[in-house]
């Protein structure tokens, strides 16, 4: 279980890379928060095996934290003008 400090803390790293334009799926996150808690030594030998966080837990993250726009990220076109 996270506390509400590592929570946020994570909630501000997803944030940070839906502003830098990174499309990040229900997947993406759910790996995000697996690694997050092995990072924090936070274990749960349920999750070991497929490396991502369960999806109740992702459930009642997701309810905490509105502010998080997970979709199927769109196609970005970023053109380069080298002149």
């Amino acid at each position: 279980m996270l506390s509400a400090a590592q929570e946020a803390d994570l909630s501000s790293i997803i944030q940070s890379m839906e502003s830098r334009l990174f499309g990040l799926t229900l997947t993406d996150v759910r790996k995000l928060v697996f690694l997050y808690c092995k990072k924090n030594g936070i274990v749960n030998n349920n999750y070991e095996k497929s490396g991502t966080a369960g999806r109740a837990r992702m459930y009642g993250f997701r309810k905490r934290h509105s502010e998080l726009s997970l979709r199927r990220p769109e196609g970005k076109v970023i053109v380069y003008n080298k002149y």
